[in-house]
């Protein structure tokens, strides 16, 4: 699909600019001949705002995302003594076919494409003040790059990428209030960007069918007592057939969606821009102000602003901004990604923690289904299934792409 064909599907019209051919025509050249582009393009139009967003949008639609999400799946965690002789996956900087084999990109290339995409985007969103969710804008473009900061362990970046982020802007809500237990509607303020799609909707079971069962692991973590009483505990869970399941989006809709509702497997929230903060600053041991930011989304998030005190120090902070990271970004498609970044992490690596999932099979007496045994994945590097395996069909085209090292996993029979 090319990218008038793309915005015509979704209702607009681009009838104003070359920047699409003009991009196209400069990826026959390579880099320079793309800077060179961008570079005039930039200069001739940064005043005319029509301009300047679609030549963003040609940019966006260039894509960056799949590189981050594929790089994070197929390739190895980033680790900065490695990344040189890393393979990623391969790099491709053109939007038209070609009969080539492609190589897989070292990781710290990738990344660093990664990196220099989001902060151009940035720098062409900075003018526009962009008052839809669903259209992306600088804030966006610099919380996505505090987060590839994250998966490099670059905290002073990741912190930098931060503090732009309007507090003006965006902020929390109380989720006493009952308007504020819905994330996913437009006017929520915590909400910076969502793709717009049901497509979380239908993972987790909005519309009646099966859906993914919560971990103990998860459900644990919810402090309710009688002093303290985490209100995402009722709120993010729900009960659904004996199982405790997502209750973000299940419990939002019934059999459909909302208007003015923005469910997604990909938003950006506020609240992922202070547990950002707090973890960079926790890493370049400034405790006191990681703590602070941490506080700020605590008292929005237990009953009457009372949460227990924090008096963690060192490691056991960041363990501690861990467990608030998975409790209050669940299903929004963070933990794999950041359990592949904790093993990694030089300072405080996770190395004693294990996934384990259950093996069920259909007893032939009853036609039910019953668990038989489960699977153990230990933590990377150990355990090698955090690394997808690269299809048989990609490497028969491609052979230059390789296998990824796997083995199975741990299966224990009951």
């Amino acid at each position: 699909m090319t990218f008038r064909e793309f915005m015509k599907e979704n209702g607009n019209e681009v009838k104003k600019t070359t920047f699409w051919e003009d991009f196209s025509l400069a990826e026959r050249f390579g880099l320079s001949a793309i800077q060179y582009t961008f570079n005039r393009a930039f200069k001739e139009w940064k005043e005319d705002y029509e301009f300047l967003t679609e030549l963003v949008l040609v940019l966006n639609h260039k894509i960056w995302q799949y590189h981050v999400l594929l790089a994070n799946m197929y390739a190895a965690p980033y680790e900065k003594d490695k990344a040189n002789n890393t393979p990623g996956v391969p790099l491709k900087l053109t939007s038209y076919m070609e009969d080539l084999k492609f190589k897989r990109t070292r990781l710290d290339t990738l990344y660093s494409s990664i990196i220099h995409d989001l902060k151009e985007s940035a720098i062409c969103l900075e003018k526009i003040n962009e008052d839809q969710v669903f259209k992306a804008n600088a804030h966006a473009a610099n919380l996505l790059l505090s987060r590839v900061y994250l998966y490099m362990g670059e905290w002073e970046e990741a912190l930098k990428s931060c503090e732009k982020v309007s507090n003006r802007l965006y902020h929390l809500e109380k989720l006493s209030l009952p308007y504020s237990q819905n994330f996913f509607r437009v006017s929520c303020p915590e909400l910076i960007f969502a793709q717009g799609s049901e497509c979380a909707a239908n993972i987790f079971g909005a519309f009646g069918g099966y859906c993914f069962r919560v971990s103990d692991g998860l459900i644990g973590l919810y402090q309710s007592d009688d002093k303290y009483k985490d209100l995402r505990a009722s709120i993010f869970l729900t009960s659904k057939s004996s199982r405790m399941v997502s209750g973000k989006i299940s419990s939002l809709f019934g059999s459909y969606i909302a208007e003015g509702d923005t469910p997604d497997t990909f938003v950006l929230r506020y609240a992922e821009v202070l547990l950002n903060k707090a973890e960079a600053l926790a890493m370049l041991d400034r405790e006191d102000e990681a703590i602070d930011v941490l506080k700020e989304l605590l008292e929005t998030r237990y009953e009457n602003g009372i949460y227990p005190e924090i008096t963690e120090r060192g490691e056991d902070l960041v363990n501690l901004i861990r467990d608030e990271r998975r409790k209050e970004l669940c299903f929004e498609g963070h933990r794999w990604f950041d359990l592949r970044r904790y093993a990694v992490n030089p300072k405080y690596p996770l190395t004693d923690y294990k996934i384990i999932h259950g093996v069920y099979a259909e007893k032939p007496e009853s036609g039910q289904a019953a668990q038989i045994g489960y699977c153990v994945l230990e933590m990377y590097p150990k355990g090698k299934g955090w690394i997808l395996p690269i299809p048989e069909y990609e490497i028969n085209v491609n052979p230059e792409i390789g296998h990824n090292e796997r083995e199975d996993a741990e299966y224990v029979e009951f």
